[in-house]
């Protein structure tokens, strides 16, 4: 009666009045019942306000699962409010009613560039995925495999090569149901991840697993929102998570945080410094890093900031942190008359010992104090014994000889995941000797050597990063399986946006409300030249 009330008064109000009566419109229909929308939408069939009454009247129908009841209404939609929005939200839902009549249980998209310049990096998330799915059938070698062609399926079995490795990731003993995966190129184009994200919701897809990274993926993202296709995507391309889709990587936040916890309660380290580039992104790791620290207990001596760059010199940031940045004539003086305090103190006590009377090295001492107070450099007073450097493997590695040049020592570096890479221990030698650096995977855990056992018996090769995160896409895939979750998109999707500890060689992962599924981040040192797990208490 109220909705009714206020369409009388349009005709009577002014602009800003009908705007006022149209918002209050809105609010009541979104309160509405079943009989209610449906009464007002035949009513008012061609204003507006019938439509948004059918367009909530539809949605109602399809959160009862009646998609039957809410096409004709939405075909209606599509013909009267073609240019409107509310037709373009018809024409959305009818999509994903149309795309979900093609389901498939068991069946899962797999889109990566399988060829051009990312074919690579697409190849190795391919590997891991496979190896998660039992479809070896297309072994390491092959020319499908290598080459990436499109249109790949297959089937699982229920034994192979990666039953060790689902036993260390997977606790479920019961018979799966078969897999088969649809694997499409998206040659590292948009345009084209758009096209293949239809294809495969057409083939009746559970789900998509890809792409990788970019514009290829926020293309992808989008289509699958519009089909209703839940999309798992291992990208660091932040903000594309959301909405039925959904992020597997590592956060920074997640990355940071492990890593001063591990330094205060595991290592024993309690102050910290940070030398971070002056950059969107040093400063951003640096508030993490500090609002850590702090979480757990520790304290911050001192944060300063460096140009990024080529010939990258600390010496006037370690100056800033070690407190003898323009110092003062007066502070000056202090610190040289402490040293030669310090001095006198060791050579009397050398001189008293050896029998010798030390008031002439007192009388010499005295006679040179002006000349060594003109070329006296004050030593840095080092008050913290963890150093944050978020740069990458190169500059760290570069940069790491410049705190003991400056007379920093006794102090350990703290770094980021990229940290992980040869450059690091090659070039940074004996300087980055027990650094700390957090990382998405170690073969140290049961996990972790399961699935390298298993990569290398199926593929004859190392394993990385990329590996590893098709590896346990793949395992979230098979989970659902495992679990009847596989049978729908809506199941998969459910699936996917509650998971929490979920045991993998990243995890264990949890979704956050965001859409992204975080991994738990591991702790390496840098021990004699190669990268080790950090000593636990547990492990001692």
């Amino acid at each position: 009666d109220t909705v009714y009330a206020y369409l009388q008064l349009m005709g009577l109000v002014d602009e800003m009045e009908r705007d006022e009566l149209n918002r209050r419109i809105g609010y009541l229909m979104d309160k509405l019942e079943e009989g209610e929308l449906a009464a007002l939408s035949k009513d008012q069939l061609f204003s507006r306000i019938g439509g948004y009454a059918a367009l909530r009247l539809a949605r109602l129908h399809i959160a009862q699962k009646r998609p039957e009841e809410a096409e004709p209404l939405l075909w209606r939609l599509q013909f009267l409010f073609g240019g409107d929005p509310i037709g373009h939200s018809a024409d959305a839902l009818v999509r994903r009613l149309v795309a979900a009549r093609t389901q498939k249980p068991g069946h899962f998209g797999v889109m990566l560039p399988l060829s051009g310049k990312l074919s690579l990096f697409g190849q190795r998330v391919l590997r891991g995925i496979l190896l998660a799915s039992d479809l070896l059938s297309a072994a390491p070698e092959t020319e499908e495999a290598e080459q990436g062609t499109t249109g790949t399926t297959g089937t699982t079995g229920t034994t192979g090569t990666t039953g060790t490795a689902e036993r260390a990731v997977t606790e479920a003993t019961a018979p799966r149901q078969a897999l088969t995966l649809h694997i499409f190129d998206t040659r590292a184009d948009p345009e084209n991840a758009r096209r293949g994200v239809i294809e495969l919701a057409d083939k009746g897809v559970i789900g998509i697993i890809g792409p990788l990274k970019g514009s290829v993926a926020q293309a992808a993202a989008e289509e699958a929102r519009a089909l209703g296709v839940p999309l798992l995507t291992p990208t660091p391309t932040a903000e594309v998570e959301g909405d039925g889709v959904f992020r597997l990587g590592l956060r920074p936040e997640d990355e940071i945080d492990r890593l001063a916890r591990y330094a205060i309660e595991e290592a024993g380290i309690k102050r910290f410094a940070i030398l971070t580039p002056d950059t969107t992104k040093g400063r951003s790791y640096r508030n993490i890093f500090w609002d850590s620290v702090v979480r757990y207990g520790g304290e911050i001596a001192g944060a300063t900031l460096f140009e990024p760059g080529k010939n990258i010199s600390l010496k006037g940031p370690i100056a800033k942190l070690t407190g003898i940045h323009r110092l003062s004539k007066a502070e000056h003086r202090e610190r040289f008359d402490e040293m030669r305090l310090e001095e006198l103190a060791e050579i009397t006590s050398l001189l008293i010992e050896l029998g010798i009377s030390p008031r002439g090295a007192v009388e010499t001492m005295a006679l040179d104090e002006e000349e060594e107070f003109a070329q006296f450099e004050p030593k840095p007073r080092v008050d913290f014994t963890g150093v944050f450097l978020p740069i990458g493997s190169k500059d760290a590695a570069l940069l790491a000889p410049q705190l003991p040049y400056h007379d920093v020592f006794g102090t350990t570096l703290l770094g980021l995941r990229s940290w992980n890479h040869p450059t690091l221990v090659e070039v940074g030698r004996e300087y980055v000797n027990g650094a700390l650096v957090p990382v998405e995977w170690s073969a140290a855990t049961p996990e972790g050597q399961a699935f390298a056992d298993a990569y290398k018996e199926a593929y004859r090769r190392d394993p990385g990063v990329l590996e590893v995160y098709g590896f346990d896409a793949g395992i979230l895939a098979l989970s659902a399986s495992l679990k009847g979750a596989a049978v729908s998109r809506d199941e998969f999707q459910h699936l996917l946006a509650r998971l929490w500890a979920q045991q993998a060689v990243t995890g264990p992962l949890t979704t956050h409300p965001s859409g992204v599924i975080a991994s738990e981040p591991k702790i390496l040192t840098v021990k004699r030249g190669r990268f080790i797990p950090a000593p636990t208490s547990e492990s001692n």
